[in-house]
């Protein structure tokens, strides 16, 4: 295996010695358009959930103030 020293920019990343050319007829394995969509699909679901969460933790994490707030106001009064 040639090892290739690879620059990452903003632009893109480049290979030194790996001309666009030759890596386009290289074979790139891909599952089935089916399967493709399929992730595509579970990847969308899973990115949904993940932001529920998120909004549950912002709203869990506001009360949890709120309510310390108020034990500090009542300990205080």
């Amino acid at each position: 295996m040639i090892q290739h020293e690879i620059d990452i920019k903003k632009t893109g990343v480049t290979a030194q010695g790996i001309k666009s050319k030759r890596l386009v007829e290289v074979p790139f394995p891909l599952p089935p358009l089916a399967k493709q969509k399929a992730i595509v699909e579970k990847v969308d679901y899973l990115i949904k959930i993940i932001d529920q969460l998120e909004e549950q933790i912002k709203h869990r994490k506001q009360l949890a103030q709120d309510f310390m707030q108020t034990v500090l106001r009542e300990a205080f009064e």
